[in-house]
């Protein structure tokens, strides 16, 4: 009973996932976002988060953005800044220490490590 108890949790936490996944794809369709930020938002969205056993350790930062899309700094910087104000991302941090996080209700990341 309690393996069976143990699978229809699982079971509802993808089913969780996959909609809240979905629900972000749509709020992301009505923002007209370029392809780069595109495919950062899948790449974080794939990662998933903390309560599903996954995420993208240390949140995005313009350094990861630049070389998953192989842009320069700055356009990465004002990628992410877009994103933000669209609300798809959340900003965590300051200067240098700036990390941004898919915009998901309940979705956590995980932070990175000393």
């Amino acid at each position: 009973m309690q393996a069976f108890t143990r699978a229809c949790v699982a079971s509802q936490a993808v089913v969780r996932d996959a909609t809240d996944k979905a629900h972000f794809r749509l709020r992301a369709a009505q923002c007209h976002i370029n392809p780069r930020q595109s495919k950062v938002l899948e790449r974080l969205l794939d990662a998933g988060h903390v309560g599903s056993g996954g995420g993208f350790l240390g949140g995005m930062s313009t350094d990861k953005y630049a070389n998953i899309t192989g842009t320069s700094k700055a356009t990465a910087a004002r990628d992410l800044a877009d994103l933000a104000q669209h609300g798809l991302l959340r900003i965590e941090g300051l200067g240098k220490a700036t990390r941004y996080v898919v915009n998901v209700p309940g979705w956590e990341q995980p932070a990175i490590r000393p």
